[in-house]
């Protein structure tokens, strides 16, 4: 008959090691205690890069402001991290309202129902821009487009008028680094927000005047409107800019 492998010993019938036997022994004597299992420790979550314990990463910030699809999403977030916002944070929150506010879905009352995260948006805004140290380091495109959101959404309250001086007063320190995208829409939300001060709009259309006359193509159709409407509407009768305007809307016809 052929001869088969043998079967594998059962675990039962397998011979103990002297240090098993021995462990047995122990376990058998009266007051036996098992030893204590080493306690495996959690590790403290590492914070991301850019982030500290609590506080979140300030880019992740600015583009969850940009990327808000609703007003509760945008305020939530401006209230939870209030101690946190910079001049960037500040600007993107306000692009985010202007655009939000603009859409059909937004409720007419918003402003009431997030009267409390709007007043600290507006405050936080008011004591960033009219801070000199602080306002000289926001570059023009930040100052603007806090202006613009501000006028856009028309949520400054009854605060506005403090708050587009003190970027008035920021902006015109910035007039220099203005591109022609933020000049007009400076000068569009200066008039959409009725703050029509004389000297401001002296110095908006000084600095509209000198990029049109080192490029005559500096500013597209719809830049040309809002700077001409602007204008109007703040009764500042310039008329070599508006000569200007009229030359170089002619040369897009």
């Amino acid at each position: 008959a052929p001869v088969s492998a043998p079967a594998p010993a059962a675990a039962g019938n397998r011979k103990k090691g002297k240090k098993e036997r021995r462990r047995e022994k122990e376990r058998a004597q009266p007051g036996y205690k098992p030893p204590e299992q080493p306690q495996k420790k959690e590790r403290p979550q590492r914070p991301g890069r850019g982030e500290t314990v609590g506080q979140p990463n300030p880019a992740l910030l600015t583009a969850n402001m940009k990327k808000a699809y609703t007003l509760k999403e945008l305020f939530t977030t401006v209230s939870k991290y209030e101690s946190q916002l910079n001049h960037i944070h500040l600007s993107a929150a306000w692009n985010s309202l202007g655009r939000l506010v603009g859409t059909r879905a937004v409720e007419r009352n918003w402003f009431t129902t997030h009267a409390a995260a709007l007043e600290t948006l507006v405050q936080l805004s008011i004591e960033t821009v009219s801070d000199f140290q602080k306002s000289t380091q926001i570059r023009a495109r930040e100052l603007t487009n806090i202006a613009h959101g501000v006028a856009k959404s028309g949520g400054g309250g009854n605060k506005s008028g403090e708050l587009m001086k003190g970027l008035a007063r920021a902006i015109v320190r910035r007039l220099g680094d203005c591109n022609s995208q933020e000049l007009a829409n400076a000068a569009w939300a200066f008039s959409k927000a009725d703050y029509l001060d004389e000297q401001l709009f002296e110095h908006l259309a000084e600095a509209v005047r000198r990029h049109m006359e080192s490029d005559d193509f500096a500013f597209n159709s719809q830049e040309l409107t809002n700077i001409a409407w602007s204008m109007a509407t703040a009764s500042h009768h310039d008329a070599p800019l508006f000569g200007a305007i009229a030359r170089a809307v002619e040369r897009r016809l």
